[in-house]
């Protein structure tokens, strides 16, 4: 199935070759690597993004360097000044980096993945939570056929079988990894991002709202 699914991104992009990863940063990680750049090699990126090209930077000793992105984009960098005057409640000064996306926005996580849910149990899905897996099973062949969970009454003996296996584990995918010895492009680091709503948020096009990652 997975290969399958790259052919087809092949086939699409008109490439010779697609390979499918667990995330936006693996993607650029991956993309980075295949270019083979050599140490100090300068990476450019646009200032308002979400750390993913400053830790790809740093894993491959290249430097990084923040520039305003296609106008089409509405994204922009400011200095303090500029930033203070939007939002005159925030301190500015000392910012070692300021980005600005008029058509930005954020969606709470926890309302996204419920109403995802609410749309796959609509379709016949059946979603059980609290449960871990710790294994992938395969055939003679290697091709995945199930999990084995931390939950002997679920399935037979806690194995749970399908025809096809997704994994939606993102920065957790390095099980993936120890399971089946296939290296992945990965690397899970902690981050912290601040978000502050004010009052009047939303009422406006123009209202702003700060995000410190």
């Amino acid at each position: 199935m997975l290969a399958r699914f790259e052919g087809m991104i092949a086939s699409v992009v008109g490439a010779q070759h697609a390979v499918a990863v667990g995330s936006g940063g693996a993607a650029l990680r991956l993309a980075c690597a295949s270019l083979d750049l050599p140490d100090g090699s300068e990476i450019i990126a646009s200032p308002f993004e979400v750390v993913a090209a400053t830790r790809i930077a740093r894993a491959m000793n290249a430097v990084i360097r923040y520039v305003d992105v296609d106008p089409e984009t509405l994204a922009l960098d400011l200095d303090a000044a500029e930033a203070a005057a939007r939002l005159p409640i925030c301190r500015f000064d000392d910012a070692a980096l300021i980005g600005f996306e008029p058509e930005a926005g954020f969606a709470d996580a926890t309302l996204v993945a419920t109403g995802f849910a609410r749309a796959a149990r609509r379709r016949g899905v059946r979603i059980v939570e609290g449960v871990s897996a710790i294994e992938l099973l395969r055939d003679a062949t290697g091709r995945v056929t199930g999990v084995r969970t931390d939950r002997p009454e679920l399935g037979e003996g806690g194995v749970l079988c399908a025809p096809v296996v997704v994994s939606t584990q993102n920065i957790w995918s390095r099980d993936i990894e120890r399971w089946t010895g296939i290296t992945t492009p990965v690397v899970p680091e902690r981050h912290r991002v601040f978000a502050l709503d004010r009052p009047g948020y939303g009422d406006s096009p123009s209202t702003t709202a700060p995000r410190d990652p």
